[in-house]
C-alpha cells in the first residue's frame, strides 16, 4: 500500500466509510464495493480552510475527496504574493551587485546623490576586502 492511499466503502452510490486499510473495509457480500479515493486539487487561487470535513463524491469507480476552500482575502492574497515573489526573486546579493554596477556606470556620466555615493563606496570597500576567487 502506498503512503496516504485511501479507499472508500460505497453502497448504492453513497460513501459509507473511508480508510487506509483496504482489508478492514471488507463488509461481506452486502452490495458494498471498495473504491480508490483521489483528492481533488483546490480550485485555482483558493486556500484550504478548516471549515469542516472533506466532501466525498462517487464518480464511476473512483471516489473524489474535496477539501473545504475559499478565495483568499486581500490581506492573504498580498501575503501569498509576497511569499511567492520572495522565492522567485534572484538572491539579494545578486540584485545589489547588479544595482551597484548600474550605479557605477551612471556615476561616470552624472554625479550621484551623496548617500548613494557613500553606499557605493561602502560596497566597493567590501568587494575589495573580500574579492571573488579568480574565474568566479
Amino acid at each position: 500500500m502506498a503512503d496516504n492511499e485511501l479507499y472508500a466503502l460505497v453502497r448504492d452510490g453513497e460513501v459509507i466509510t473511508v480508510g487506509a486499510d483496504r482489508a478492514a473495509l471488507q463488509s461481506g457480500d452486502d452490495g458494498a464495493t471498495i473504491h480508490p479515493v483521489v483528492t481533488a486539487p483546490l480550485p485555482d487561487g483558493h486556500i484550504f480552510t478548516h471549515d469542516g470535513p472533506p466532501e466525498y463524491l462517487v464518480e464511476g469507480e473512483t471516489v473524489i475527496r474535496r477539501f473545504p476552500s475559499r478565495p483568499p482575502s486581500n490581506e492573504e492574497a498580498t501575503a501569498l504574493a509576497r511569499q511567492e515573489r520572495g522565492r522567485a526573486y534572484p538572491l539579494v546579493g545578486d540584485q545589489l551587485d547588479a544595482l551597484w554596477k548600474g550605479l557605477q556606470a551612471y556615476q561616470e556620466r552624472e554625479p550621484l546623490p551623496a548617500d548613494t555615493a557613500e553606499m557605493l563606496a561602502a560596497i566597493q570597500s567590501v568587494k575589495e576586502t573580500y574579492p571573488k576567487p579568480a574565474g568566479a
